[in-house]
């Protein structure tokens, strides 16, 4: 009769920890899903202020082009007699927004490969914005005649840049 109560007892102590180990590896599993969850939350929310700065910084130099261009719808009212060459100033925005013809290095859908654009053609000694997004389109120009925007966009093109004349 010893031998019997010794036996049930040893395997009532399996059975218990046999479903112990099965808790702890539930629990385990629980948990390491809970902290795969908060660790993407925590990269998101790192991540995201990154973003806004970027937007915030696109937003303010949106608001300075418009600046320029109403400047320069006023010192362009009086009539020109001839173009000048087309330069870095020439590239600046020249009238108002809805009158002007685009130059157009590229769309994106990814800011960083907008930006990189960007840096690439202002290392050429074009200037460059990002506008709108997504998809981020890359312009380089506005101009008040198709003529001078398409020999800005040759410009670019004889560089090894893409470009195509949006038409306003």
């Amino acid at each position: 009769m010893g031998r019997s109560k010794k036996s049930k007892k040893q395997g009532f102590l399996q059975q218990e920890s046999t479903s112990f180990l099965i808790s702890l590896i539930s629990i385990s599993i629980i948990f390491i899903f809970i902290g795969y969850l908060m660790g993407q939350y925590a990269l998101q929310s790192i991540s995201t202020p990154k973003q806004q700065k970027s937007n915030d910084n696109q937003i303010a130099l949106n608001k300075a082009i418009d600046t320029q261009l109403d400047n320069l719808s006023v010192q362009n009212s009086q009539p020109s007699t001839a173009e000048p060459n087309i330069d870095k100033e020439t590239a600046q925005l020249r009238t108002a927004t809805s009158e002007l013809y685009r130059v157009q290095a590229g769309a994106f859908s990814q800011l960083s490969n907008a930006e990189a654009m960007v840096a690439q053609l202002e290392k050429a000694g074009f200037e460059a914005v990002i506008s709108g997004g997504p998809p981020y389109r890359v312009q380089t120009g506005a101009f008040s005649s198709y003529e001078n925007a398409e020999l800005y966009a040759n410009q670019l093109r004889e560089k090894g840049f893409e470009a195509a004349v949006i038409h306003p």
